[in-house]
């Protein structure tokens, strides 16, 4: 009896280890239903690169999302993959240009800057990108996001010496002579603004180029703004501080009135660009702005002539039919061991700042081809502002008559 158990046990268990074999037999259900996935996935992997090469020139988007979403699915390396890879990155190049002028038209300037840096890597010579690229800087810079300032400042710099060597934005059509004037002046004028704070003596260099083209930006209330503040924070705010450190006090000498006479200089030319930045602020929304460069104007020009304003009003009325002033000529003194620059700098090498002040216009949208280039704009300040205040006026020394204008 007891052998029957052990011999009905061992078949038993016998039996069991015979099931695995029989569920990998082919015509186990199991089997069959593998065999049914695997071809099942093999007609989706067919179907769907199928959809990438009837859409491969026809639709590119959609052939592009679907290679996308095959080399997901798929990544297994094959000649299938390794084609859809370099179809995919070669796609990804190609539009990088048509995106990065939609992304200038719907003002996304930090998504533009990024991306025209990554066109400029590959394509070093391209004058329209770096035009883009400059101008999304520029953009940044006007809203308060200045952290690309130095960059951008490079990337203007660099599209004026392309611009003045004669490159064009589209390859053997050479450059309109009316969009060149208007993009160099665009570029002296966004580099005046990035040099404003840590160069003002570079920034009154660019400025005054960019008041000498025959631009929107000659007529532009903003260029003397900047210029007025520039020689303020620059060879005013020097020139002054060294007249009081050695002449406060003193009697005249000839030191203290080449001293004093290099100040008028410069006074005369902050008086000069107050001025026009007046007679051009139209605007209403220079309102604010009008009424602090009024105030500014007003003490510098009674510095200037025995505090009498005397002449202001018609001074105002009648300066932009005159020539704007060059840069000052400054006569060595014991005091001025380094005289500020006299000479504007060229546009395509002085050194850039990282910074500037104020944000009162948008970036101007007409200065390309409207067929390659697309807007640029940025809402304005609703006040724009000077961002400067009226500076302490250097007393004259004593027996001094030099204060005439």
């Amino acid at each position: 009896m007891n052998k029957l158990i052990r011999l009905m046990t061992l078949s038993a268990l016998v039996a069991m280890l015979a099931l695995p074999a029989l569920a990998l037999t082919k015509t186990s259900p199991l089997m069959r239903t593998k065999e049914a996935l695997a071809q099942g996935d093999e007609e989706a992997k067919l179907a769907l690169y199928k959809k990438f090469t009837e859409n491969r020139t026809t639709n590119q988007q959609v052939a592009y999302d679907t290679a996308k979403e095959y080399l997901t699915k798929y990544p297994a390396e094959d000649q299938y993959t390794a084609y859809m890879k370099k179809w995919a990155a070669a796609y990804e190049k190609a539009i990088r240009k048509p995106k990065l002028n939609q992304l200038m038209t719907d003002g996304k300037y930090a998504e533009a800057f990024a991306l025209g840096k990554q066109i400029l890597a590959d394509e070093p010579n391209d004058l329209l990108t770096y035009r883009q690229t400059a101008v999304a800087g520029f953009n940044l810079g006007l809203t308060g996001k200045d952290a690309t300032n130095a960059e951008a400042a490079n990337y203007a710099r660099k599209t004026l010496q392309l611009l003045e060597a004669g490159k064009s934005f589209e390859e053997g059509k050479p450059l309109d002579a009316k969009i060149k004037e208007e993009n160099v002046g665009l570029f002296n004028y966004a580099l005046g603004y990035f040099s404003l704070k840590t160069n003002p003596n570079e920034s009154i260099g660019y400025l005054l180029k960019t008041a000498q083209t025959d631009t929107s930006f000659k007529k532009d209330p903003q260029t003397y703004i900047w210029l007025a503040n520039a020689y303020q924070t620059g060879p005013y705010k020097r020139l002054s501080d060294e007249f009081e450190a050695n002449y406060r006090g003193k009697d005249e000498s000839p030191e203290s009135k080449a001293a004093l006479e290099n100040l008028n200089q410069v006074i005369d030319r902050i008086i000069d660009a107050s001025a026009r930045a007046i007679a051009l602020a139209t605007d209403p929304k220079y309102a604010t702005v009008k009424a602090q460069l009024n105030t500014q104007l007003t003490s510098f020009y009674k510095f200037r002539h025995n505090d009498s304003e005397a002449g202001l009003k018609e001074l105002i009325a009648g300066i932009l039919s005159k020539p704007l002033p060059s840069q000052p000529t400054i006569v060595a003194t014991p005091a001025t061991t380094t005289a500020p620059a006299t000479t504007t700098p060229a546009t395509g090498t002085a050194s850039g700042a990282t910074t500037g002040t104020g944000m009162t216009k948008p970036a101007p949208t007409n200065t390309a081809p409207a067929t390659t280039t697309p807007a640029t704009t940025t809402k304005p300040a609703t006040t724009p502002t000077t961002n400067t205040t009226t500076p302490a006026k250097p007393k004259a020394p004593a027996k001094n008559s030099h204060r005439r204008h």
